[in-house]
């Protein structure tokens, strides 16, 4: 008796003979329990050549019965069915540890764990249908956690940060629509706290140029160097309007 195949835990398949990867390997004559743990499972062919060990989930994902034809199409099937198996075990548990969107999970299981994006891809929609993994609500999740800080960040900038996590426009714009989120008191808090080292920073710049005391141009400079600031924050165009309008006036 000779082993053809072997199935390794970490997912490397190695081949033993002459075979063609797409010639078939053998009728199956049954399959038994493996000489390792009880979940391993050997399939034995009529030949008397043995392949294996398998995972007894994969072998009944796969449907394996005697009289069928052990060849490359089940290899890969139960293949695929180990790392699909694998895959779904490695979700969760990183979900386990934190929230996560579609794109952090489908990115995590592909460079960091090795399943192939194709796989990754398919185990992400599966967990989605499932109802383990939803970005709308993890979205609207951050988008709450976000305005109750002390200092909310504006929606632009908020939007980036939540795009780094790979959460998308649409599903970003309907998170702060049913949050209701709100950025003109965080806008007008920082620029409560700003306007003194603006203004001071506006009033040296036009001495040096000798129009210290050109009261309007003053003002123009205040609320440029305002707008800037809190544009740069990440606060939309109208909200800095009101914020420098309630500020330095209209």
């Amino acid at each position: 008796m000779s082993t053809i195949l072997t199935s390794k835990s970490e997912g490397d398949v190695e081949r033993h003979g002459d075979r063609e990867d797409d010639a078939p390997y053998g009728v199956i004559g049954r399959v038994v329990q493996g000489a390792g743990t009880p979940s391993e499972r050997c399939i034995e062919l009529a030949s008397g050549d043995v392949a294996g060990p398998y995972h007894v989930l994969d072998v009944l994902s796969c449907d394996v019965h005697a009289g069928d034809l052990f060849d490359a199409s089940l290899q890969h099937r139960l293949e695929r069915s180990r790392m699909v198996r694998q895959g779904r075990d490695m979700a969760l548990k990183y979900m386990a540890m934190a929230a996560h969107s579609r794109f952090e999970v489908q990115r995590y299981l592909a460079l960091k764990r090795g399943i192939p994006p194709a796989v990754a891809e398919s185990l992400v929609q599966s967990l989605e249908q499932e109802g383990y993994l939803d970005d709308l609500a993890l979205c609207l999740r951050l988008v709450e956690q976000a305005g109750m800080q002390t200092h909310p960040p504006g929606t632009m900038a908020l939007s980036q940060r939540l795009q780094r996590r790979g959460l998308d426009k649409k599903t970003i714009r309907a998170a702060l629509a049913q949050a209701g989120y709100e950025e003109f008191d965080g806008a007008l808090g920082q620029g409560e706290r700003k306007l003194p080292e603006l203004r001071a920073r506006v009033e040296r710049l036009l001495c040096k140029k000798g129009n210290s005391g050109d009261g309007r141009q003053e003002l123009y400079r205040l609320r440029e160097s305002l707008a800037g600031f809190l544009a740069r924050k990440g606060y939309g165009q109208e909200t800095v309007r009101a914020v420098v309008e309630r500020l330095l006036g209209d």
